[in-house]
């Protein structure tokens, strides 16, 4: 493999899809206001946010036959809104990758990267890859939390269902040991993620220089811990407006849908949506230093101007 190899990783919610895709799919079939309302109560009865997706998709699938059901979660996992020019970037990546296949043969196969890892569900997430024919892009494949669909009994009038499963610390889990992070929600850890992926992915190789792009608190666990000096780190900053599927899906320009981070002139009651440079705004105020090069983005001109100027240069 070339020295020069490079991983590209992609958080997803509110990176690759404009949207929490656990709270967008569930507000496709029962409206936004009720969707917030049953995760306020559950969550604040100390249930699990994975279990609150569960029983809202129950919900959500009342007055549906099995098939039916599966077919209407994945179409509405496929209607989450996207900014074009974020779904510009990864193209140009994948891109990069094909050239560079073609370039070097075989050699050329693990140059360039992109792994999504992510603490959504995979039927969320391959369904919306799928449906907007983004999958193919992703060469090193999707790490988050598993998810099946679950047929009623026949003998109940029970609905089918959804199961998340955690991906870390149960037996069916694809990390079946806990992570033992103190910072990372149990059910996932980034940075153990990214460190299994380079001692499996890249064994016996050069390390790969990382490219993340994010904009939550779990994502700046591998920004501390993982990524090190001339890695490059894509954080988002600024408030997301919220993500209502009766008015966004599908491609949205930056226009029509994402709030510039230029703007000041905005007064919020509430912490900021994307959390990761608050985050590592704490750990440098605790004497942490910050290793890789960090660029903030808010819209998708934004990131796909910092990926061409730091990144896709090198190739062209």
């Amino acid at each position: 493999m070339e020295k020069d190899a490079t991983l590209v990783v992609w958080d997803f919610d509110w990176t690759i899809a404009n949207c929490n895709s656990d709270e967008y799919v569930p507000a496709y079939f029962l409206g936004v206001d009720a969707v917030k309302k049953r995760f306020d109560e559950l969550y604040s009865a100390g249930v699990d946010w994975h279990c609150c997706v569960e029983e809202q998709m129950k919900d959500a699938a009342n007055g549906y036959a099995e098939k039916d059901y599966r077919d209407a979660v994945r179409t509405a996992a496929a209607c989450m809104p996207y900014l074009e020019d974020v779904r510009r970037v990864v193209e140009g990546i994948s891109s990069i990758s094909s050239k560079e296949k073609e370039k070097h043969g075989d050699d050329g196969l693990k140059l360039v990267e992109q792994v999504i890892v992510s603490d959504g569900n995979e039927i969320f997430i391959r369904s919306f890859l799928e449906g907007n024919g983004m999958l193919p892009l992703f060469s090193a494949g999707i790490v988050s939390n598993s998810a099946s669909f679950i047929s009623a009994p026949a003998e109940t009038e029970s609905p089918p269902s959804i199961k998340v499963v955690p991906c870390f610390g149960t037996a069916t889990s694809t990390f079946p040991q806990s992570h033992q992070c103190p910072t990372c929600p149990s059910n996932l850890c980034k940075s153990h993620v990214l460190r299994h992926l380079l001692s499996t992915t890249y064994a016996g190789c050069t390390r790969p220089r990382i490219i993340y792009v994010g904009d939550g608190s779990n994502d700046a666990c591998p920004a501390l811990h993982v990524l090190q000096q001339g890695d490059i780190l894509f954080a988002r900053t600024g408030y997301a407006p919220d993500a209502d599927p009766q008015q966004r899906k599908g491609k949205q320009s930056d226009d029509s849908y994402c709030e510039k981070s230029q703007s000041t002139n905005f007064v919020h009651t509430q912490p900021p949506r994307f959390r990761i440079i608050p985050k590592l705004d704490a750990a440098k105020a605790e004497g942490t230093t910050i290793k890789p090069d960090v660029y903030c983005w808010n819209s998708g001109k934004e990131l796909h101007e910092l990926v061409n100027k730091h990144v896709l240069h090198k190739y062209m």
